[in-house]
């Protein structure tokens, strides 16, 4: 089996060749292979009840415990990183704008009135 650095297994051609036999077309098969490539297996310590849990949640969801646990980390990681983004951005406009944007805002005001002027509401 190949094996990637930390001695990860990846996909290997018995896993793959094992595809063909199962009715897979050789795209499909190409893409699995790829994708199991990507995984890495890890070992967790979680509390028993949370444990108890996923695999509840899983059961209902119909999925792996490996498929719930990778789902929660990858939302988990999307709500940081965009409230990481959103503090940044908070940052950036915190002094709110200077003189030059508040006279182009004045300006822009000025010009959608003049075009707004004439339309019926």
């Amino acid at each position: 089996m190949l094996r990637q650095a930390g001695s990860v297994p990846l996909a290997g051609p018995r896993i793959c060749n094992a595809l063909s036999h199962k009715g897979y077309d050789r795209r499909s098969k190409r893409n699995l292979c790829r994708q199991r490539a990507k995984k890495m297996e890890t070992e967790l310590s979680l509390d028993r009840s949370l444990i108890e849990k996923v695999d509840t949640l899983a059961r209902e969801l119909n999925t792996t415990r490996s498929q719930l646990v990778e789902t929660a980390v990858q939302e988990f990681i999307e709500r940081i990183e965009t409230r990481r983004m959103m503090a940044a951005l908070n940052e950036v406009y915190r002094d709110g704008p200077d003189e030059e944007e508040q006279a182009i805002l004045r300006a822009i005001r000025a010009y959608h009135r003049k075009l707004m002027k004439d339309e019926q509401w």
